[in-house]
């Protein structure tokens, strides 16, 4: 089960408190012990907290139970937690007893009260034994189920995805030989979610693993960041697009005033959650000074590859050495092996294999990617996003990145739905650069028509203040077709 070695150094660290590994540990034997006391093995919690030394605390300790742990998104509304709750049905759900006092996108609490409750109807004797999974079922060692998260929906409706012990144990070892990655001497700077594979599996746990020390800033804005990266001096920062366009023009300033960032020492950016704009990326490697890499993963698998220096622009890396994979130019969506479904539910993207043991099989990540020959992957777009036009092949990243080469317009975004008469329609959604600098969208349209075909033309243009993304970074293109239909966009 999950340990973590007793260094003697710091473990956790934020402004109101840190935590040495010594007290990390205790703070975990405590939990599990009050788990083991109730009888709460081998079963079902879900963890309703905000990011905290406290969920990190709880995860780990049940894990060390052997408990399937279900991750709630603190930014979904109560009728969202309901629905997940629901389906995952635990016997135990550990959530906050207070709300948190300021909002919880920007405030980090080190400790949170908890309220634990078991589900009404359940019996806290509902334990499998240590080597069954909570279904009762007999499993191979580590083969039981630890981790549920759900998709954040931005390609359709939530997933429930849930993975095995061994698959994170896979994951950490094949993280653990990247060129890069946090090691014993790293401090890690977590500005994402916990409750997303990327902050909890990759920022924290993996750092906590190696020996590395997890730090948190008390909000999230350009200037605390900044700041905590010179206070803490932080070897890597966990981050998507959102963070670094935040933090951008306080780190320009602080290189230019400091003349380097860390007196040499390397600090590696790290952006994951969906796809990094190159202005932004061009921006920091010359104005700053600072490549940012990438790391591509999905929730199913975990982390895929990843590039901490930027290294191989545009490319994200070369698939770790845990994975098994199927990809040809002919056949350019990856596709990865499993010995079973991450899925509690039948999806498309998961073929059983006709050939197996009727568990194992395919997994379509809907991702198009190219590989080179050298084994670096590059994601070129979505299967899904791949749409026919009078016959001819139209792909909505295209055009999001036209619209953004024009002056006036900072992000853009495609979307495609059926139409009774004209079949297939694409309409797309821009914001400003400068909501005060504007032009007729008849001008942007007649401007589009100079650089794509006009079969790739949107039929409509909108202006929104913003592009409703994950907590994750994703785009959340179900949230813009929604403003389609009810016509909450201007």
């Amino acid at each position: 089960m999950i340990t973590f070695k007793p260094h003697p150094k710091t473990a956790l660290l934020s402004s109101e408190l840190s935590l040495s590994y010594a007290e990390l540990n205790g703070r975990i034997g405590d939990k599990k012990k009050w788990l083991e006391d109730r009888g709460w093995k081998s079963c079902r919690v879900a963890i309703d907290l905000p990011d905290s030394y406290t969920l990190l605390e709880w995860t780990a300790a049940n894990w060390q139970q052997r408990n399937h742990v279900l991750l709630l998104d603190q930014r979904m509304k109560e009728d969202e937690k309901q629905a997940r709750l629901r389906l995952f049905s635990p016997d135990l759900t550990l959530s906050a007893e207070l709300p948190n006092p300021k909002q919880v996108v920007s405030f980090f609490q080190p400790e949170v009260a908890v309220s634990l409750s078991a589900e009404d109807g359940k019996n806290a004797d509902r334990s499998a034994p240590a080597g069954n999974n909570s279904d009762g079922v007999p499993q191979p060692s580590n083969e039981w189920q630890a981790l549920t998260l759900f998709s954040s929906g931005s390609t359709g409706t939530p997933k429930s995805i849930t993975r095995t012990y061994q698959s994170l144990l896979d994951e950490w070892s094949g993280y653990a030989r990247e060129e890069g990655s946090p090691g014993l001497n790293s401090l890690v700077l977590c500005l994402v979610p916990l409750s997303h594979a990327l902050g909890l599996m990759s920022a924290a746990m993996h750092t906590l693993l190696q020996g590395g020390t997890v730090a948190f800033p008390d909000f999230i804005n350009g200037e605390e960041i900044v700041s905590a990266i010179e206070r803490y001096e932080v070897s890597h920062v966990y981050g998507v697009a959102f963070h670094y366009k935040l933090m951008e023009a306080r780190m320009e300033e602080f290189v230019r005033q400091s003349g380097n960032v860390r007196s040499g020492k390397p600090l590696y950016l790290i952006s994951s959650g969906g796809p990094l704009p190159s202005d932004l990326a061009g921006r920091y490697r010359e104005r700053i000074g600072l490549p940012i890499g990438q790391q591509y993963g999905m929730s199913e698998i975990g982390y895929i590859s990843v590039d901490f220096t930027d290294s191989h622009s545009p490319s994200l890396g070369k698939i770790s050495q845990h994975i098994r994979y199927e990809w040809s130019e002919e056949q350019p969506q990856l596709a990865i092996r499993l010995d079973k479904s991450p899925y509690a539910d039948k999806q498309d993207n998961w073929i059983t294999d006709p050939h197996g043991d009727g568990t194992s099989g395919t997994l379509y990540t809907q991702d198009l990617v190219h590989i080179d020959e050298h084994g670096f992957l590059t994601v070129i777009g979505r299967s899904n996003d791949q749409i026919s036009i009078g016959g001819l092949k139209v792909t909505l990243q295209e055009i999001e990145a036209a619209l953004r080469e024009h002056p006036l317009i900072r992000e853009a975004a495609a979307v495609h739905y059926e139409h009774p008469v004209l079949e297939r329609v694409i309409e797309a959604f821009i914001v400003w650069d400068k909501p005060a600098v504007t032009q007729p969208l008849d001008d942007i349209i007649r401007w589009l028509r100079n650089v794509l075909s006009d079969y790739k033309i949107p039929k409509k243009l909108h202006v929104i203040e913003q592009l409703p993304l994950s907590a994750a970074g994703k785009l959340l293109r179900g949230e813009l077709l929604k403003e389609h239909s009810h016509g909450t966009h201007r």
